[in-house]
């Protein structure tokens, strides 16, 4: 586990300095790289020590996926309203906001339950 991480973050450094010489574009795209082929390494173990394959993981963030790229689409179509910077960045923030809330009460229902109590249990904690 602490080994496999280190050996991660050692080449995801080496990557980030490498393409640092090269472009903002390269860095990023070598970090998706990096990030790519750790994710692949670490679903290797999460099989062979708790038997929990890479497609149920990917169905298991696929949710949050979709409710990503369709909070950037409505963000990016929000960009389109011409009401001024600072309004159309409220108003982005408050779209991306309500469109991912709304997903996820109707994408997953239990994890919006969950979260739901999580945050009342913050709120009305007794002192």
């Amino acid at each position: 586990g602490l080994k496999l991480e280190l050996i991660c973050k050692i080449y995801g450094l080496v990557v980030l300095y490498i393409t640092s010489k090269i472009s903002v574009l390269a860095m990023a795209i070598g970090l998706l790289a990096c990030d790519f082929v750790d994710q692949i390494v670490s679903s290797f173990y999460c099989n062979k020590f708790i038997n929990y394959t890479y497609l149920e993981q990917i169905r298991d963030v696929l949710v949050y996926i979709i409710l990503g790229v369709t909070m950037y689409f409505a963000v990016i179509f929000v960009e389109n309203v011409q009401v001024g910077l600072i309004f159309t960045l409220i108003l982005q923030i408050l779209t991306g906001v309500i469109v991912y809330i709304v997903g996820i009460f109707i994408l997953k229902k239990e994890s919006a339950e969950y979260a739901l109590n999580f945050i009342k249990a913050l709120l009305f904690k007794r002192k």
